[in-house]
């Protein structure tokens, strides 16, 4: 832990360094720095960007993360707001250090200026911001978080700042009551922020999940009589999707079956969806692993059941597994109607 905590602001391109600026601002708070950055404010425009200088103003150290872009442009002016904020950092003499991508050929095309004055501009800044400065290039976002920590312990020892909050000052326990309000208030939007965009996240997955198809492996009998019994037993297999997999594990785990008889259920269900194929035989262990399956994504919930012949594996619908298949329900019924 730091005994002074130093306020530090991140510059970059966004869009194409969204990811990395989200991974460096993580870590730094891990180290207690004061993070600052365009997060909640893009410089969009003149009017934002001097909300920007105010935070420059109150930072330590000023942090430039350099990639494929140079950024958008100021109104009138054939300058990027990622430059403005590196010059006003310069004038004010703030401690400065440049972590330029390693190899920018290296960059995808799609995080990359198509406008080829922009590319030139970007040469340009790339130049003038490693000149005469702490540089330290990076390939991976990784190495680029490791650097920036690096860097900063060095500019702290080599370039010391007042830090927050200096010595001379008495604070008024109002003042730190309100700020501690505010910090939480502020984790826990981050919070609630966050899961609502990995509830985000695990929906599209899912979807994308129930979307794919399942391989059932099977064996028949041959119907020719002159094989040997060894080549008589033949194998094959046929795709079916995932949702019709759960479709049916869900009528069958709220069915009233026992629970030993439902993966033989399951199978019968299969066998009545390709009855085409004549005498087939699919490998119940295979159809558990499918139900595992399923369980790992949280559709449905296993559970070791007593009886009286002992124990026995029993599947029941979890809540999401309870509305995915009532939504799949309803759709079904729908089309029915004439």
């Amino acid at each position: 832990m730091l005994k002074k905590r130093y306020q530090v602001f991140i510059s970059s391109t966004f869009t194409d360094l969204k990811e990395q600026r989200r991974k460096v601002w993580e870590t730094l708070i891990e180290f207690d720095y004061i993070v600052a950055g365009m997060e909640f404010f893009p410089p969009t425009n003149e009017q934002q960007f001097e909300y920007i200088k105010k935070e420059i103003e109150a930072s330590d150290y000023y942090i430039l993360i350099i990639a494929g872009r140079y950024g958008s442009l100021a109104p009138d002016e054939k300058v990027s707001f990622t430059e403005k904020e590196f010059d006003f950092a310069k004038k004010l003499e703030i401690p400065i250090l440049v972590f330029p991508i390693d190899d920018p050929t290296n960059v995808s095309v799609k995080d990359t200026d198509q406008d080829l004055e922009k590319h030139e501009l970007l040469i340009l800044f790339r130049q003038k911001a490693c000149s005469a400065r702490i540089v330290s290039k990076w390939d991976s976002t990784d190495k680029l978080c490791l650097n920036i920590v690096k860097g900063l312990q060095h500019a702290i020892e080599a370039y010391p700042r007042a830090g927050w909050i200096p010595a001379i000052f008495q604070p008024n326990a109002d003042l730190i009551a309100q700020n501690s309000e505010l910090r939480t208030a502020i984790d826990r939007l981050k919070e609630e922020t966050s899961r609502v965009a990995e509830e985000r996240k695990a929906k599209n997955n899912l979807t994308e999940f129930l979307r794919t198809d399942i391989t059932i492996p099977y064996t028949y009998r041959s119907a020719f009589r002159f094989l040997e019994p060894s080549d008589a037993e033949q194998k094959s297999h046929f795709d079916v999707a995932v949702s019709e997999l759960f479709y049916d594990a869900a009528e069958v785990a709220l069915s009233t079956l026992k629970s030993s008889e439902k993966i033989d259920a399951l199978i019968k269900k299969l066998d009545e969806h390709h009855k085409h194929i004549q005498n087939k035989r699919i490998d119940r262990k295979f159809i558990r692993d499918i139900i595992i399956i399923l369980a790992s994504r949280d559709l449905i919930d296993m559970q070791m059941v007593g009886h009286e012949n002992g124990f026995s594996e029993d599947w029941r619908l979890t809540k999401l597994g309870q509305h995915i298949f009532a939504n799949m329900r309803l759709s079904s019924l729908t089309k029915r109607k004439p």
